[in-house]
């Protein structure tokens, strides 16, 4: 329910042409009454003006980027995306989801370019539908990805409604 409402932030913005491009659970506050916010806009811009900065350096968390936003190229809703998942991942498997490549800035940039996620390797048990709904929203190909935030509120209150498809590979 937590990545429902920032996702519904996001939507939100994404439908008035602004990208947040820093999605990560720092910027998620909770409020004593469980009201949900999405913090720091501050390096958000409208998907249709040129970033003065793109091309020549990252802006926002390495940890949290999209492939295209490591690479420093145009971002639209699907980048946001991929960060929403990042966070939606970590709060599910307790963990960044490349823990392991943290140790170098330039180590995490390339695994987030290169590197298949390992799905919730570890102890932690991770229903196959949320699987599926991260290994999706991880895709490195942005044309893979959930094409919108609402896209990926529709599998994400499929799961916790229990409605959501099962497919045997």
């Amino acid at each position: 329910e937590l990545m429902i409402a920032v996702l519904q932030a996001l939507d939100y913005a994404h439908e008035r042409g602004v990208v947040h491009r820093d999605i990560k659970p720092e910027n998620i506050m909770v409020g004593s009454h469980g009201e949900v916010r999405l913090m720091d806009w501050g390096i958000a811009r409208r998907i249709d003006q040129p970033d003065p900065g793109e091309g020549t350096g990252l802006i926002g968390t390495p940890a949290y980027m999209s492939p295209e936003q490591c690479a420093c190229g145009p971002l639209d809703r699907r980048s946001d995306v991929y960060s929403a998942v990042v966070t939606l991942h970590e709060l599910m498997g307790l963990r960044h989801y490349l823990a392991h490549r943290a140790d170098s800035m330039f180590g995490l940039i390339e695994a987030v370019q290169n590197e298949s996620v390992d799905m919730f390797a570890g102890d932690v048990a991770i229903p196959p539908e949320v699987r599926h709904i991260c290994e999706r929203g991880l895709a490195k190909d942005r044309e893979q990805r959930y094409q919108s935030a609402a896209d990926l509120i529709t599998d994400l209150r499929h799961y916790i409604d229990g409605t959501a498809r099962v497919q045997c590979m």
